[in-house]
């Protein structure tokens, strides 16, 4: 994830761990996108920008890394 100062890591709650199942969800229900889309070659704005939200999300929830992201998408 993004590094924040020292002062502000203490103010900040620390994000719980989901599960990539679950964050793969909520991308899908909240665009309206199944996960034979995010995982399709298609740059298409109405699948690529999902896919975009799904990649920050597990960065940012899982701390990993966009290969690993990626490996599981498939």
């Amino acid at each position: 994830g993004r590094e924040l100062g020292p002062r502000i890591k203490q103010l900040a709650p620390p994000l719980p761990e989901l599960p990539f199942a679950t964050i793969l969800r909520h991308v899908e229900r909240a665009f309206g996108v199944t996960a034979v889309d995010l995982k399709s070659l298609r740059r298409h704005w109405r699948v690529a920008h999902p896919r975009q939200a799904l990649y920050l999300l597990a960065s940012e929830y899982l701390a990993w890394s966009l290969p690993r992201i990626g490996a599981a998408i498939g």
